[in-house]
């Protein structure tokens, strides 16, 4: 069956703490040596984005780009930090937005104008509600969705323990009818997502929220044959021709447990409960993760039980090499056996998702081999990242 892997979730140059060589020549390089066929184009309502974007990108007249002469899918698509009061309390959510074509973006573009300075960042803040935020894209466009990111993560989300909201009621006030999914976020997996009813309302999305290129695709989503954007948005909303998630373990995200990081504390929620709440080390309150959260809206502490559903767990090769080969990241070792690697297999996905582990033990040794058997088979060891700190997956400790 062919497969088309989709990025619908990065960030430009224009994004405070994202990398210089994130333009669409780099992004399509990328995309290939990772395996990725949509990719977002980030920041869409950026206006120096936009515009070297509008210079860049050729129509498909699919509701895809293309850059000239490149074979990645464009997505025109963007993220909007909103920050707003709420009953006494400031509420600050992100939310991403997919757009079909340059006219829409434009015509959002000029309306979120009042609402914040785009040019400020390429995540724009807006002082706007959800609710307006829906009722401005429905009264607006016809084609562009939106969907909740990163949606459990501390700051900035749905359901975030800082200044997010307890149900999508509460968020949207019954302003719904633009949602296509929920996003997962580094820090969380299907199987906690799913303890959960309001997100069970919908599809789960998973993207590499990217600010390097390296980072693109740690996060995916595997559909059948995609030809258009239109079929894109239809697999998110229905579930139908959409395969699978690709997911971080949870654990390796930097919010997974509670903690506090200047005093090195990292807390499952069961012993943050003993505590009260409060840093055992400073008496200061302890920033709740996204596992404590999922239990607290889930009234669930424990696994999901119920209806198994599709996703699979990966780890980006660079990660993986260098704890092979005892290296740090970004040593030139651990890139020189990446780039053999994916000369051998074509792509990092293809190499995780295809390859056979013979072919793979033939070509580079058992070791090799023997760490991708441990990730297809979940036989890691998992280090909860808390408070900012990312956790850390290891295959052989």
């Amino acid at each position: 069956m062919s497969k088309t892997y989709a990025d619908l979730h990065i960030h430009s140059p224009f994004s405070l703490a994202t990398s210089k060589k994130m333009v669409p020549e780099v992004l399509e390089e990328m995309a290939i040596i990772k395996g990725i066929n949509i990719l977002a184009t980030g920041d869409i309502f950026h206006p120096e984005w936009q515009s070297i974007l509008k210079k860049t990108l050729i129509s498909q007249d699919n509701g895809f780009f293309r850059i000239k002469g490149g074979e990645t899918d464009f997505i025109l698509s963007g993220e909007v930090s909103l920050v707003f009061g709420e009953k006494g309390r400031k509420k600050k959510v992100h939310i991403l937005i997919l757009c079909k074509d340059f006219k829409e973006t434009e015509i959002l573009t000029r309306a979120f104008s009042p609402f914040g300075k785009l040019s400020s960042n390429g995540r724009p803040f807006l002082k706007i509600s959800l609710k307006r935020l829906v009722e401005i894209v429905r009264e607006e466009t016809k084609d562009c969705f939106l969907i909740p990111a990163h949606i459990w993560t501390p700051h900035y989300s749905l359901f975030g323990s800082k200044s997010g909201f307890n149900s999508l009621e509460e968020a949207f006030e019954g302003e719904l009818d633009r949602i296509i999914a929920m996003e997962t976020g580094l820090s969380s997996d299907p199987p906690m997502n799913w303890l959960v009813s309001d997100v069970m309302r919908f599809n789960l999305v998973s993207n590499s929220d990217s600010h390097s290129p390296l980072k693109i695709g740690r996060e995916a989503n595997v559909f059948g044959e995609i030809k258009s954007y239109d079929e894109l948005i239809k697999a998110i909303k229905t579930g139908e021709n959409f395969l699978y998630t690709l997911e971080f373990f949870p654990e390796e995200g930097k919010y997974f447990y509670d903690g506090h990081r200047k005093c090195g504390i990292s807390l499952h929620p069961l012993e943050t409960k003993k505590l009260n709440g409060l840093c055992p080390v400073c008496n200061k309150k302890l920033t709740v993760g996204v596992l404590n959260r999922v239990y607290e809206l889930s009234g669930i502490s424990g696994e999901y039980k119920g209806e198994k559903k599709d996703f699979k767990y990966i780890l980006p090769l660079i990660e993986l090499i260098a704890e092979l080969l005892g290296k740090r990241e970004n040593s030139s070792a651990v890139e020189t056996e990446y780039n053999k690697i994916i000369k051998a297999f074509g792509s990092e996905l293809s190499f995780y998702e295809d390859i056979p582990l013979n072919e793979i033990e033939k070509r580079f040794g058992s070791k090799l081999s023997g760490a991708v058997a441990r990730l297809r088979e979940r036989k890691v060891k998992r280090v909860p990242g808390f408070d900012g700190v990312y956790g850390k997956i290891l295959l052989f400790e």
